[in-house]
């Protein structure tokens, strides 16, 4: 505001002004403008107006003025009074910004004095003093006038009219919102916009601030014409000349114009138009744009067309271009060209705008307007204010204040702070350390105080408060103790920032997760399983564990969950291993545990748990039906000679496994088998080892076969049904067993009792039937109809005799001097086979000593189709082999015929004549081939194998090693063992169970393929046994066995009766090998040599005995 543009109106009925200080001066009103240098009274006279030009303080005793305006540089004080006034005034020169602006004395008898001033800025405050006191503020309006009313004043008052340089803008800080890491919304108010130059922020990291911004919105206001100007001499087809052209959208039928066809002298014709008051009123105006739509033409100079404006009596214009069709211009004003400083909306409020056309000298010449209006663009300056203050750190804490500046200054509202939120922690990684332990490492966020740390199971923590809180500090790393095992854990950091009372957390957050390691099995066991030659591995799963993993070795316990064969990966707790007879096995087991979400994330226990499964044996035992051969539920009893370890099963099923540690073991042990409607057997195992299985097959003939329709029957009733799926259609059931007499039919109904259904009896009438099948007519039948079932009665017949009692003798036939004997031979091994059609093979059936009267009772199948063979075998006896044995039936009291064989002594020497041995029955060859192989064929020629074990070694430095195990249950089988050294001698065992043999183990030797001049004994061993016999075999093994042992014992003589003795045993122990001697005969190699070296040491080396 300037003090120049002070205007000062009295209204008065009666106000008299003037001076008693200083003498009246009486001046002469000027006829032009001019100074005064000093103070003095002014006359002023009614009807006339004075100008006075001041730049300076200047006082003037007295002014008196009637119903007119006297005016300081452009500003007026205007009376409107029947009376004259006398003024005493103290104008303030215009470079004053602040401060007094006039002072005066004024006395008013009578009535009320009404001061009206105009030239300050609209809705600016003014403070009025009377004597020294503030009487009031005096807000001016939109025009410029303030106004207040004085009453009656006795005697002169002095008034003076200030502005309100202490009146600021009142500022205040509200508090900040949508604080982020690197940005925040900072929000201000004033509680007026009026004379506002600025507002905005001052910021910074104390309250010193640093920084700041200004806050403005530009908005714009389009003004039409909406009256006529003080210039209307266009043409127009319309009236008035300003509606013309006010269309917010432009057209080419309505328009001003002039028109010049024929060479006139030059023309000047201007329409100017009054635009509408603006809506606006408060901001700072940048600029005023003025734009018309037009055509134009003007060939020759002279001519122009111009915007033009009016302010404060003044015009300004701006040339436009030739446009023979239809152009919009405009032109840019920054400030009003009339005081050269920025707009007001007063001067936005008293604008004119038009367009003025000067005509060329040549025709034709013409400017046609459709459209004009004057764009304002302005600054707006809100009460409530706002600014996203970005670019800033994370976690840090800020200071910031509102200001707002007026033409008075600034002022500003309290400081408040705000904190950014810090960066979420990065790299957050949780790794397992054991059972019950996870490691956490992360990289701090920017701008963190804290790390804040939250873990759940099942899912991860939705929020810094969700779940269950691990860590709450400042470090980079921590643990999480006292978890589950085997257990999947979730973790999520925030970053946490806290000052004074204000805290602030990350938005975002890193994520990790880990799975514990699973606690190892407990309890492993093995035992022999239910079934087959298998091992049946328990254990209890450990804590944690989605799986169990067992790993096998033959050559050690396994050192990891990948060393060895992986033989298990589960979820139980039980398997079942097949095993080989003879082998030691290594097992350990380890805990597994995945992440069901997330499959490649598992652990392996850190330790397992094993155990070691050595000397497998035992018995294993199935049962057939004789006849069908269908598996049975049986009873078995095994137990030794002497009946002093005995093993029970009352309910066994195949295949029954019986672990060594409970079965007899030995010479001859029995085995009782029985099952319920089936006749009892017994078999004998010659030899049953603890470190073996074998495989006893036993078959149990029927008690009773099938009725044939002559034995007793009775009549059993029995019930058929049928599910009706299309009651459209006749009911068919066919009988499970022949009908004999029909007892009752009936059909169920949904419906027949409302919610419940039931039977309803179907009349004979409404079904048909044969000794096969019932049909039922489907008239009786609806959609309510879901069953048929029939009572009847069928007949049931017990069956005949379908095995018997049989008694089988062996004898001997006693020469006397009278006559011939039989004598009972006691303790003959006989064996019992039958022919199995289904096979074309004979099956043992039993097998049994004879009793001290040669007899062995046994039940036999007595059918037709019985086809027996029998093989009896006692020491110093030539055996019967397969003898045929028909059994008849029994006669009608039962009996059945006694069956006699008869044995008789061998007449060759005793001991050396088995008739039938390993090498009778079985062919068991191994061939080596340069291809690094061998070819191993064993052939039973009277398919009486039951099972086959073969362990083949290599020989090496006096060193045997397993490379190939092999088991069989055929009667004829052929492997090949491959990757061997051709160079090396191997050895192959094998472990026989034989129904006729026993138990055999045997071995034989398989020379390098390299191999000159050798000898391969086995195949000697062959030859001779082939060419001479048994006989001559144990005798040729005589000769090269013990006589080069006597040899070597008395070489040395009576001096050196030890070197003898050593060098003997080791040459014994050097045929064992090579050669087969009796067992009793190897056992004694040990103490022979034992028994040199005892005597050197005694003796000495060279002492005579």
């Amino acid at each position: 505001m300037r003090s120049k543009s002070l205007v000062f109106i009295l209204f008065t009925f009666l106000f008299v002004l003037s001076s008693i200080l200083i003498p009246a001066l009486i001046i002469n009103p000027p006829a032009i403008p001019r100074d005064f240098t000093s103070a003095g009274t002014y006359y002023h006279s009614s009807g006339n107006n004075a100008y006075f030009a001041v730049d300076h303080t200047m006082t003037f005793s007295q002014v008196v003025v009637d119903s007119t305006y006297v005016e300081f540089n452009n500003t007026k004080f205007n009376v409107s009074s029947p009376n004259r006034i006398n003024i005493s005034l103290n104008y303030i020169n215009s470079t004053m910004t602040a401060g007094l602006l006039a002072s005066f004395y004024a006395v008013t008898p009578t009535g009320t004095a009404h001061f009206n001033i105009s030239g300050f800025s609209p809705a600016a405050t003014y403070r009025v003093y009377r004597e020294n006191v503030s009487v009031r503020n005096a807000t001016a309006n939109a025009t410029g006038y303030i106004y207040f009313n004085n009453g009656t004043l006795s005697t002169y008052k002095f008034f003076e009219i200030e502005f309100l340089q202490g009146v600021l803008p009142v500022v205040t800080t509200n508090a900040s919102t949508g604080v982020e890491e690197t940005n925040a919304t900072l929000h201000g108010t004033v509680t007026s916009t009026v004379n506002l130059t600025s507002e905005g922020f001052e910021y910074g990291l104390t309250s010193g601030y640093g920084s700041s911004v200004s806050v403005a919105t530009t908005l714009s206001e389009t003004l039409r014409p909406n009256a006529a100007g003080d210039l209307t001499e266009l043409h127009t087809a319309h009236a008035p000349n300003w509606g013309e052209v006010d269309e917010v959208s432009a057209d080419t039928t309505t328009y001003t114009y002039w028109t010049c066809s024929a060479i006139p002298p030059t023309v000047t014709k201007t329409d100017l138009y009054n635009i509408t008051n603006t809506s606006i009123g408060v901001g700072s105006i940048n600029n005023i744009i003025v734009y018309e739509r037009y055509k134009g033409l003007d060939t020759l100079a002279g001519g122009s067309r111009k915007i033009i404006i009016k302010t404060g009596g003044n015009t300004y214009t701006y040339e436009l271009p030739d446009s023979p069709s239809w152009s919009i211009q405009s032109h840019t004003w920054t400030t009003n060209p009339l005081t050269s400083v920025a707009w007001t909306w007063a001067n936005i409020n008293a604008l004119q705008i038009g367009i003025s056309f000067v005509s060329g000298i040549a025709a034709p010449s013409y400017i046609n307007l459709t459209q004009a209006f004057v764009v304002v663009n302005y600054n707006y300056i809100p009460n409530a204010f706002s600014y996203n203050l970005g670019s800033l750190a994370p976690g840090q804490l800020y200071h910031f204040r509102a200001f707002a500046t007026n033409s008075n200054g600034t002022s500003y509202g309290s400081d408040m702070t705000f904190l950014t939120k810090p960066n979420a922690p990065t790299l957050l990684s949780a790794t397992a350390i054991n059972t019950t332990k996870i490691s956490l490492t992360w990289t701090k966020g920017d701008g963190a105080n804290n790390t804040i740390i939250r873990q759940k199971k099942g899912s991860y923590p939705t929020s810094y408060t969700d779940g269950n809180l691990v860590y709450n500090g400042t470090g980079t790393t921590t643990s999480n103790a006292s978890l589950s095992p085997g257990t999947a854990y979730r973790y999520r950091a925030w970053s946490y920032s806290k000052y004074a009372t204000l805290q602030q957390w990350s938005d975002s957050y890193s994520t990790s997760y880990a799975l514990t390691y699973p606690i190892e099995p407990t309890n492993a066991n093995a035992t022999f399983g239910l079934t087959g030659m298998n091992l049946n591995l328990t254990w209890d799963k450990g804590t944690g564990t989605n799986y169990t993993v067992i790993l096998m070795k033959t050559t050690g316990i396994p050192s990891s969950p990948t060393d060895g064969t992986e033989i298990y990966n589960g979820t139980g707790t039980y398997t079942l291993y097949p095993f080989t007879m003879g082998m030691t096995y290594y097992f350990k087991t380890w805990s597994y545990a995945k992440w069901i979400v997330n499959p490649t994330i598992y652990h392996f226990s850190t330790g397992g748990t094993s155990f070691t499964v050595t000397g497998i044996g035992g018995l294993l035992i199935n049962c057939f039906d004789e006849n069908t051969h269908a598996n049975l539920t049986f009873n078995v009893k095994v137990s030794n000679m002497s009946g002093s370890k005995v093993y029970q099963n009352l309910s066994a099923t195949n295949t029954l496994v019986i672990n060594a540690s409970l079965c007899p073991l030995g010479a001859n042990i029995q085995v009782i088998v029985s099952a319920t409607g089936y006749q009892q057997r017994i078999y004998t195992i010659p030899y049953l080892y603890s470190t073996i299985f074998y495989l006893l097959n036993t078959y149990l003939p029927p008690e009773t076969a099938p009725g044939n329709g002559t034995e007793n029957c009775e009549l059993r009733p029995y019930i058929d049904s049928m599910t009706i799926t299309n009651p459209a259609v006749d009911a068919v059931i066919t009988f499970t067993y022949p009908l004999e007499d029909m007892i009752s039919v009936e059909l169920y109904n949904d419906s027949l009792y409302g919610t419940y259904g039931g039977w309803i009896f179907v009349t004979s009438d409404n079904y048909t039937y044969t000794s096969a099948q019932l049909t039922v007519e489907h008239e009786i039948m609806d959609a309510n109809t879901t069953m048929v079932r029939v009572n009847y009665y069928y007949e049931y017949c017990t069956g005949g005799v379908e095995s018997a009692l049989y008694y089988l003798r062996v004898v001997e036939t006693i020469e006397t001097s009278y006559t011939q004997v039989d004598q009972a031979v006691e303790g003959a091994f006989m064996t019992i086979k039958r022919y199995i059609n289904a096979s074309g093979i004979f099956v043992e059936v039993s097998s049994i000593y004879t009793d001290a009267n040669g007899y062995v009772n046994i039940y036999l199948a007595c059918t037709s189709a019985a086809h027996y063979k029998i093989f009896i075998n006692k020491s110093g006896y030539d055996d019967i082999i397969g003898a045929d044995f028909y059994p008849a039936p029994p006669n009608v009291y039962g009996q059945t015929v006694e069956k006699v064989f008869r044995i008789v002594k061998t007449t060759t020497t005793p001991g050396y004549n088995v008739t039938y041995g390993f090498w009778d029955l079985i062919t068991f060859t191994g061939t080596m081939y340069s291809n690094n192989s061998i070819k191993v064929v064993f052939s039973d020629s009277n398919l009486n194998t039951t099972n086959a074990q073969f362990y083949t070694y290599d020989l090496y430095n006096f060193t045997s090693t397993l490379i190939s195990t092999n088991t069989t249950t055929n009667n004829a089988f052929t492997f090949w063992v491959t990757g061997i050294n051709t160079s090396r001698m191997h050895q192959i065992d094998i472990y026989l169970n034989h129904t006729i043999l026993g138990h055999q183990h045997l071995s034989i030797l398989i020379l390098p393929i390299n191999h000159t001049g050798g000898l391969n004994v086995t195949a000697i061993e062959n030859k001779i046994t082939a060419v001479f016999g048994s006989f001559i075999l144990g005798f040729v093994l005589f000769l090269l066995v013990y006589i080069p042992a006597i040899v070597i014992l008395i070489l040395p003589g009576k001096t050196h009766p030890g070197f003898g003795i050593i060098g003997s045993g080791l040459w014994m122990g050097f045929a064992a090998i090579i050669f087969t001697i009796p067992a009793e005969m190897a056992i004694l190699i040990p103490f022979i040599i034992a028994i040199g070296i005892i005597l050197m040491l005694v003796k000495g080396g060279g002492a005579k005995l």
